[in-house]
């Protein structure tokens, strides 16, 4: 299944500028087309619309090598990788997962009979030797009964309880990827409590690497909240949780880099590999390694 609401917000942390600055405003009203394609997920969606009012008889095809899958409209709200969420959309169950590696193409056919093309290469996933399957990080809590990082008065001014380093064979090579860490099950005194449950949050920020990064990216983990008893407010044995890194294609970071920027941005920049409409199409593949979280101290009685 995809990790879609893992990474939304991703566009809040990344950081570039364009080498030609050269900004307009997008008009409101123009055609707008969004589609992330997650490598090894059985099912894709796509937003097709003028903001705010998504266009429900469009005709939607994902093509691959001669396989073609038509997307059907649904009033289901729908999400996207950047935060954009809207009444409906179209999408639909692959009868193969999508194929790292391979090139994917999008025709989407408007009532008028105006057609938007587009084309997307799905990028391979990062063979990650950190962390190791299974491994166990401690978080230092320092309180029985809550979770939270400490505060100093000199650089970094926060310590992380608990931080998780992710590392792959570099070999001179820059990779552009996103990395966090979420829970999948929280344990008190013999019990799992799973996230719909109420189990504990892992309060952590998404970690972008550079161009400079080229075989590590550090996340932190600032601080592990829980809502419900008897885990709150910081109650807790352990974590199961799954570190995530999703490699992204060049479509996906050039449009990450220009949402950065806000409301304007180059012609040339708003839309990423797509012909005839706004937006992007683009792709991502995640490598999900399973880690244990462990409590320092023990949670109170």
């Amino acid at each position: 299944m995809p990790h879609r609401l893992t990474i939304l917000g991703l566009f809040f942390v990344a950081a570039a500028c364009f080498r030609e600055p050269d900004p307009f405003t997008v008009d409101t009203d123009d055609l707008a087309v969004h589609v992330i394609l997650e490598g090894e997920s059985d099912s894709v969606y796509a937003i097709v619309e003028t903001p705010g009012n998504p266009i429900e008889n469009a005709v939607v095809r994902l093509i691959a090598a001669g396989d073609t899958s038509l997307l059907a409209y649904s009033a289901e709200p729908c999400v996207s990788y950047f935060g954009l969420q809207g009444p409906g959309c179209h999408r639909a169950d692959l009868a193969r997962p999508i194929q790292p590696g391979r090139e994917y193409a999008l025709e989407v056919i408007l009532p008028g009979g105006a057609r938007v093309t587009g084309a997307t290469v799905v990028p391979l996933p990062l063979s990650l030797v950190s962390p190791s399957v299974g491994e166990r990080i401690v978080a230092s809590c320092r309180d029985p009964q809550r979770c939270f990082g400490e505060y100093i008065d000199r650089p970094p001014y926060n310590i992380p309880v608990a931080t998780v380093v992710f590392r792959w064979p570099g070999e001179g090579e820059t990779v552009k990827l996103f990395a966090t860490v979420e829970t999948t099950r929280t344990f008190l005194d013999g019990v799992a409590y799973t996230p719909a449950e109420g189990g504990c949050r892992l309060g952590t920020m998404f970690s972008r690497s550079n161009r400079t990064a080229a075989d590590s990216l550090v996340v932190t983990i600032p601080n592990i909240s829980c809502d419900v008893e008897p885990l709150r407010e910081g109650r807790f044995d352990s974590i199961h949780a799954r570190a995530l890194a999703y490699v992204g294609n060049e479509p996906f970071h050039e449009y990450l880099e220009m949402l950065a920027q806000g409301q304007t941005a180059r012609e040339a920049s708003v839309s990423v590999g797509l012909e005839g409409a706004w937006g992007v199409f683009g792709a991502i593949t995640p490598t999900s390694v399973p880690i244990t979280i462990l409590r320092d101290p023990a949670p109170a009685p």
